[in-house]
């Protein structure tokens, strides 16, 4: 279980290039641990 924090463990990935449109998932690297960290959509 990722640590408790005041905040929803919500993160932002910047997008500078579009990729194929679709639906991708955020995905935080801790450790050797991955961490769910939400979906988002592209369209073109």
């Amino acid at each position: 279980m990722p640590p408790k924090t005041k905040k929803n463990c919500r993160f932002v990935t910047p997008i500078t290039s579009v990729q194929d449109p679709g639906s991708y998932v955020a995905v935080m690297k801790l450790g050797e641990n991955y961490y769910y960290g939400g979906s988002f959509k592209i369209k073109k």
